[in-house]
């Protein structure tokens, strides 16, 4: 794992941040590489306590899968809200990031628990930004301009 962050990190940027899964062995990498001041984002997080270690270790990001624990049955929400609580017990740096979506609810639930970011496929950006109430109230808008103003365009006024 180590030879492969230093790879990465010749081949593309010394500040990107280097995905561990957080296993044994990826713990040890994850102290190694922070030893270094190696930006790491602790992936694979399916458990608090993964978190919890991940979280000693000083890394930077913490990357809870929110819909593959659901699909496990874990409550995904309470191991995102456990992760800040320990953060802020601890005093610690590392923020959350959540990981691992199919749905807007989940993205909005990880927020709700104190996430400070996400990452999510382009599909869920989609889906979230044409909503049918969302274009709804576009046309509304488009409709109250004409009952006000006609047919004039705004560089007409």
């Amino acid at each position: 794992m180590l030879k492969e962050a230093h790879a990465i990190l010749d081949a593309i940027d010394s500040s990107v941040y280097i995905k561990v899964p957080v296993t044994i062995e990826g713990l040890k990498a994850i102290k190694e590489l922070k030893k270094q001041k190696i930006n790491v984002t602790a992936t694979a997080i399916y458990t608090k306590l993964q978190g919890f270690l991940a979280i000693a270790s000083g890394v930077d990001y913490l990357a809870p899968y929110y819909n593959r624990m659901e699909i496990l049955g874990t409550n995904s929400k309470n191991v995102v809200l456990s992760l800040r609580q320990e953060i802020e017990r601890t005093n610690s740096n590392s923020k959350i990031l959540g990981a691992s979506y199919k749905t807007i609810e989940q993205i909005n639930a990880t927020f709700d628990s104190g996430a400070q970011a996400i990452t999510f496929s382009p599909e869920l950006v989609e889906q979230l930004l044409s909503s049918n109430t969302i274009l709804k109230a576009i046309d509304d808008f488009q409709l109250d301009w004409k009952a006000i103003h006609g047919e004039k365009q705004i560089n007409q006024l």
